[in-house]
């Protein structure tokens, strides 16, 4: 007698493996026995076998079939893709709506229609509909190529803005995986160095200053004359304790920018870490004047002075490009 449950498995095997034919038997096998709602994923699977097989029509029928028995955004959204490659936008478009209807965060659905906008020459409702993809799936690569074709701007660009929304957000490791992905699809040289040290930052929050130091390494190169990149390489090198380079990008961000209040707080550290306790609360209230908001100068100047302010928490630090 045979095992539905065994033959699945030997079908997803055969699938996996590019054994098409195969798998499409062993599915007919299963849904011999597996009716109902229980063989939509199934006949899902069935349909993906036939597509690799080019045998898009039987696919559809696959979907049709899985639909009848359970409607699903998945089988929906499958079948709307599989009409539109067989030119038929007609039926698509409804197949792709009913999905979105029934699970509004279908992304394949979503995607699928900005495709049959932009071939009707619909380039807004095209690229409104790879947006909403972009913001279900971020990094989906194809909505990535199709808003930077649509909006003359690179992936790598796309990439970019999607992970200063992350830093914005304070999601410091989506922050990374976004500035990983710009600089790995391309950038200008301008937005490659801010992309350098705002990674450097990040992996530095998440407790990576050995990678942060050579990101901020590279941000310092090309924007040596920014005291905002001498002050966040001096942090980390603060968090290896490596006080004398700490020292030096210190005094250089504080020669760069004397109003920069980080430069004066991490000026301040330096000096507690000596024992300079009079400097150090000199370099804690200099960092509050320029930055009344600064908690972290409010604490240091708490621990060398015993003075408790209220602070609330500071804004974030300006673009390493302005």
């Amino acid at each position: 007698m045979a095992d539905p449950k065994l033959d699945f498995e030997r079908a997803v095997e055969a699938h996996n493996a590019g054994e098409y034919e195969r798998a499409v038997v062993l599915y007919d096998a299963v849904l011999e026995a597996v009716t109902g709602p229980e063989s939509v994923p199934i006949l899902e699977n069935r349909a993906r076998a036939h597509m690799r097989l080019h045998a898009l029509d039987t696919a559809v029928a696959d979907l049709d079939l899985a639909i009848s028995r359970e409607e699903r955004p998945s089988s929906l959204a499958f079948r709307c893709m599989l009409l539109m490659q067989l030119g038929r936008a007609s039926e698509a478009v409804p197949s792709c709506e009913r999905a979105i209807e029934l699970e509004p965060e279908t992304a394949a659905a979503h995607y699928t229609l900005g495709l049959l906008s932009e071939k009707t020459g619909d380039t807004e409702a095209a690229l409104a509909r790879y947006q909403r993809v972009l913001e279900l799936d971020p990094k989906q690569p194809d909505a990535v190529a199709a808003v930077a074709r649509l909006t003359s701007s690179s992936a790598g660009q796309q990439y970019f803005t999607y992970a200063q929304q992350a830093r914005a957000a304070g999601n410091a490791g989506e922050a990374v995986r976004g500035y990983s992905l710009a600089l790995g699809a391309g950038l200008p040289e301008t937005e490659q160095a801010e992309a350098y040290f705002w990674r450097g930052v990040a992996l530095e929050r998440l407790g990576l200053p050995d990678h942060a130091l050579e990101d901020l390494d590279r941000a310092v190169e090309a924007r040596p004359h920014l005291g905002l990149v001498w002050a966040a390489r001096c942090g980390v090198y603060l968090r290896l304790a490596k006080l004398e380079p700490a020292r030096a990008d210190c005094e250089k961000a504080v020669s760069l920018d004397g109003k920069l209040a980080e430069a004066r707080y991490l000026r301040g550290l330096i000096h507690e870490r000596d024992g300079n306790t009079a400097e150090a609360e000199s370099a804690f209230r200099r960092a509050l004047e320029l930055q009344p908001n600064h908690p972290l100068a409010a604490l240091g100047l708490e621990r060398v002075a015993g003075v408790s302010l209220e602070a609330s928490p500071p804004p974030d630090a300006s673009s390493p490009g302005e």
